[in-house]
């Protein structure tokens, strides 16, 4: 028997102890924890900020994956520099080839214990890696979902669908229980754990937008996902106009390529994802990705319409019918009429959605709203599936517009509340729900309606009338439910019955300036309540024994109700100085209705104390800006809160 070295002699008989043995000497020579993997090609300065970005992450075993394309401008030489300063780059170069086989590459070399992708005009927060690293070990979730400023014209914004698919940070979740994530398919976004990325052989294919069918295949293979509110990735606009995405609104082929690409991606939905993922990745393709693409094939006479017509009918006729019906109905008209050839008339309802943002024209059939817009009417046939406004345009609206204790104890509210595309010569019934946080019991309080004119103006529907969709109310502190410590929060919500719509929510907005701005407290038979303004939660309600001074509100923080008396005001270079006298130590903060500053700590100066409260605020990490034209209150704390 001939010998063989003792590794091959181990690999025979028990294999699982080699793998055993392997992974404890990667821990001792340090494997990397996490490989980012950039694919470059032709990216120019932009590829500076990119790579110093990576290296500036706080990550312990950081290894960057360079894998250049076969770029001619001058970036390869940059790639090069890099990995030779920084010890932790590897670099592959290879004949271009497209970004899908340039991540292969990566991928192939990439050696640590989680893996993400980052393109080469792009940047990633600090911590971002970190945060998400930390999420995934907390969880033991397959990969993790971060959330994305996107440039636009220079300045780095959230659009709105990251809003919805990056709402909160909820760890191990199953892709059923949140399928708004879908609409957060970029590829920058995610980290994986490397064992699942390999497990499943996942490819980014040949081509440059295949990207979209390996993220779907991926969150539909995942047991759990991790998605995070906070910010991982800063998705750059090349000033050249050579991103892939710029590349997408000009050639004909590419757009060809994309939606066929989304088109694959669909079928893999439709064969393996519940009917709530479904309804969820093809309202959000229509929502977010055919729309920019349907204004850029109007304004070009080379193939592009053409090309993307004919992919969108062939999109359209996969979509299920009840699925169709939840895309937002302007998103779904533009598509329809796109993939009918319709050109003129997707002309004029684009420019008529731009010029008249806050609802459409309008008439019920079968109970049901429809928009009527004469070039659209013009089109016959038309089918009425195309024209009903979905329930997600239907939006619950609530505001508070007044509040005053009528008597001690006895709060008086005023209101509204009303559903976008709904209108009655009937007021709804409405009723105002106060639900103590703590132990759920709640307590209803039927409202009156009156007719306000002013809800019209900042309703801004111009084709409806809600002036009739008023309401005021009483809510008498002492018939709260009290729990034993005689301390309670109560969330405010208001529902609304109007025919067969049936909607209940926080108040989402208030009126300023007035007395929803004040918020004064009231003492009443031994309890004083207090109400309070939350920028997610709406109004709530505090309510203690009348001794208690101190109370939390909706974040945890503990305001003190002793007095702070301001003794003078100034403010110079974007900041407002404050000077007071108080009984013991505060904290002071700017807070608004849609911000708050960060908490400062006073100075003493003598017998005073002085606080700096700036006015900038970096709210979303891209540096400081003024903040918010709003009212502030200045709030202060007691030192010992946190």
């Amino acid at each position: 028997m001939t010998d063989l070295p003792l590794s091959r002699r181990l690999r025979r008989r028990a294999p699982k102890v080699v793998e055993r043995l392997t992974s404890a000497y990667r821990r001792r020579i340090g494997r990397p924890e996490l490989s980012v993997v950039v694919p470059i090609f032709d990216t120019g300065p932009r590829l500076h900020r990119c790579l110093e970005s990576l290296a500036g992450q706080i990550v312990d075993r950081l290894e960057i994956v360079l894998v250049d394309d076969g770029s001619q401008d001058g970036s390869l030489e940059i790639a090069r520099a890099f990995a030779e300063q920084h010890n932790r780059v590897r670099l592959v170069e290879q004949s271009h080839r497209g970004v899908g086989p340039a991540r292969d590459a990566g991928v192939q070399v990439a050696t640590g214990e989680f893996l993400a992708f980052c393109d080469s005009d792009d940047e990633v927060p600090p911590d971002a890696y970190e945060r998400m690293i930390s999420a995934l070990r907390e969880s033991g979730s397959d990969m993790a979902i971060g959330s994305v400023l996107v440039q636009d014209k220079g300045v780095y914004r959230q659009p709105e669908w990251v809003r919805r698919s990056n709402p909160d940070r909820m760890l191990g979740m199953p892709l059923d229980q949140m399928p708004e994530v879908m609409a957060n398919l970029l590829p920058g976004t995610r980290m994986f754990r490397k064992s699942f990325w390999d497990s499943h052989r996942f490819s980014f294919g040949e081509d440059d937008h295949h990207d979209i069918v390996t993220m779907v295949e991926a969150a539909l293979a995942a047991r759990t996902i991790d998605v995070l509110s906070g910010i991982t990735y800063r998705w750059g606009w090349r000033e050249s106009g050579t991103s892939l995405l710029q590349r997408d609104l000009r050639e004909a082929d590419r757009v060809r390529c994309k939606l066929t690409h989304i088109l694959t991606a669909g079928e893999v939905v439709l064969s393996k994802a519940s009917p709530q993922v479904q309804r969820q990745f093809f309202t959000d393709i229509l929502h977010t990705v055919t729309p920019d693409l349907v204004r850029a094939a109007l304004t070009r006479d080379d193939g592009y319409w053409a090309s993307v017509q004919g992919e969108l009918r062939r999109l359209l006729e996969r979509i299920p019918d009840e699925d169709l019906a939840n895309v937002p109905v302007e998103d779904r008209i533009t598509a329809w009429l796109c993939a009918r050839a319709e050109r003129e008339a997707a002309a004029d309802f684009l420019e008529y959605a731009f010029d008249n943002k806050d609802g459409y024209p309008f008439r019920e059939v079968d109970g049901h709203p429809h928009i009527k817009l004469p070039f659209i009417d013009a089109l016959a046939p038309v089918d009425s599936a195309m024209t009903r406004v979905a329930d997600v345009d239907m939006r619950y609206r609530t505001r508070l517009t007044a509040m005053r204790w009528v008597r001690p104890g006895v709060l008086r509210l005023e209101g509204a509340a009303f559903i976008d595309y709904v209108e009655s010569s009937e007021p709804g019934q409405v009723t105002v729900i106060l639900r103590d946080r703590s132990t759920g019991a709640e307590k209803q309080i039927p409202a009156s309606s009156f007719v306000d004119e002013t809800v019209n103006r900042w309703a801004g529907r111009a084709q409806e009338d809600h002036s009739n969709d008023a309401f005021e109310c009483e809510i008498d502190v002492a018939t709260l439910p009290a729990p034993d410590d005689g301390r309670a929060v109560y969330d405010v919500t208001v529902r609304l019955e109007l025919g067969s719509h049936t909607r209940e929510a926080a108040f989402q907005s208030r009126r300023v300036i007035g007395s929803p701005g004040l918020l004064e407290p009231s003492v009443s038979g031994g309890r004083r309540a207090k109400p309070a303004w939350n920028p997610v939660r709406g109004l709530i309600l505090r309510v203690a024994a009348a001794g208690d001074v101190t109370d939390s509100d909706a974040d945890g923080d503990a305001f003190a109700s002793a007095p702070v008396l301001v003794t003078e005001i100034g403010g110079a270079d974007d900041t407002v100085v404050l000077r007071f006298n108080a009984d013991q130590p505060y904290e002071l903060a700017l807070v608004g209705p849609r911000t708050r500053t960060a908490w400062v700590t006073p100075e003493r100066e003598g017998a005073e104390l002085s606080a700096t409260l700036s006015l900038l605020l970096d709210e979303w990490g891209t540096g400081l800006v003024s903040l918010p034209t709003d009212d502030y209150a200045v709030v202060a704390r007691t030192s010992e809160a946190g």
